[in-house]
Order: C-alpha cells, then structure tokens, then sequence
C-alpha cells in the first residue's frame, strides 16, 4: 500500500524498492490516488479503485511502468468456452474513473493542503478536548484527509450509529470489512485500542463549519455512550 485506508500512514515504499533490485513492485495507490503525486513513488505495477474519488465503484485501474515485466491474463477466446464469461468493459465507468482523476490531479495541492488543515484541526481538538482518547496512525507523513481515532469506554458501533443520527456518517471497525464490525486487524497489528474507534474520511465537499460542527457532535455523542455504558463522560 502507498498508504493505509485505515488509519492514513503512508508507507515507506522508497526504502521498500532500494532492496527489490530487478524484482518488480506491485502498489494499491487508492487511498493517495488524487491527493499525492503517486509519479514519484518507485512502484512496478500500480492498482486503484475509483470509489475513493467518488467515481464508478465498479472501475479500478492496472498501470505497469514501460519496461516491467508482465504477461496478459489469458482469457477465453470464445465468450462461452467452459462456461466462462469474461465480460464486456464498462466503458461508462471508464470513462468517470478517468474525469475523476483528471479532476483531482488538476486540484491536488490545493485540496490537498485544505483536507490535512481539517484533519490536523480534528486530531487537536480530540487530543485536547476529550478524555481517554488517541488518535492514530502518523501525524506527519499520512494522506491528508482521513483520520482514525479510539475512544475509551465506547463502543465503536455504538459511537458511529449516534454520529449517524446526528448527521455524520463514519466508519468503525475494520477499513477492510466495515459492515462485520468486527475489531481491526490493522489497529491490532499496531498494537492499539480495537475498541471504539472511528474513522473519519473527509469528502472533497468538507468545509470548515461542518469539521468545527463535527467536532462539538463528536463531543456529545461520546458523551452520550460513555453514560450509557456508565463509563466516565
């Protein structure tokens, strides 16, 4: 991964390639496709979806550097043969997989800038205000707008269905299989709090108004399911 859906850190992948050699290096880009210049990045081959960007989910992208190695998939030559349909490219998604990133290439530093100016706002303000909280993953050298944070004495599903009813919509449990809710395993491969976190995934639309509304819900919300649980507020 260039970085972690879940909790923001990019990884180290320059020093990862320094010890490759000639052995080809396969990258998910997704979760920087759009917010870094992915150019610079040592990789072989790179993978993408297009639901980050808000293009068709149904669309991903294979791009292998000229010079790499690489044999084509083999695929039927009759549509029909053994039973085994291929499928047709859906040229529609293509095509708003393709807009979506021309989009946000074109706006990348700027969106880029004003995302990590609100997630750094949200990290502060957990940090300062709420008790018994962490947020994770590394503060400097991550995608700019998404932000993981766990909560003592909540209830991770808890938090994010009160987040909902009050207008905000955020994740819990693992990035990889959200609807199990079941604990990460990436918080638990660091080492971290599996309990009671969300993660927050700031659209391209986020404005400072609703970050700072966010943040005083946030507050009350955690409030609320820490007294449910007749956990300190």
């Amino acid at each position: 991964q260039w970085a972690n859906g879940e909790v923001a850190s990019r990884q180290p992948l320059a020093e990862v390639a320094s010890f490759l050699g000639d052995v080809p290096l396969l990258m998910d880009g997704t979760a920087g496709l759009g917010y870094d210049d992915l150019t610079q990045v040592p990789w072989s081959v790179l993978t993408a979806g297009a639901a980050h960007l808000g293009a068709p989910a149904s669309c991903a992208v294979v791009v292998i550097r000229e010079g790499v190695r690489w044999r084509a998939i083999d695929s039927p030559t009759d549509a029909y043969e053994h039973g085994v349909v291929p499928g047709l490219p859906n040229i529609a998604a293509i095509c708003g997989f393709a807009a979506a990133v021309a989009q946000a290439h074109e706006n990348r530093t700027a969106e880029s800038q004003r995302q990590r100016a609100l997630t750094e706002a949200i990290r502060a303000h957990v940090s300062r205000s709420i008790k018994d909280s962490i947020v994770l993953g590394a503060q400097g050298d991550c995608i700019p707008h998404t932000v993981t944070m766990s909560f003592l004495y909540v209830s991770g599903a808890a938090l994010a269905a009160e987040l909902d009813a009050a207008g905000f919509a955020v994740a819990s449990g693992s990035a990889c299989s959200s609807d199990a809710l079941t604990p990460s395993h990436v918080l638990a491969a660091m080492g971290a709090l599996t309990e009671g976190n969300i993660r927050v995934s700031l659209p391209p639309e986020a404005t400072d108004s609703q970050v700072a509304q966010f943040l005083v819900v946030l507050e009350q919300c955690v409030a609320r399911v820490r007294a449910k649980f007749g956990a300190p507020a």
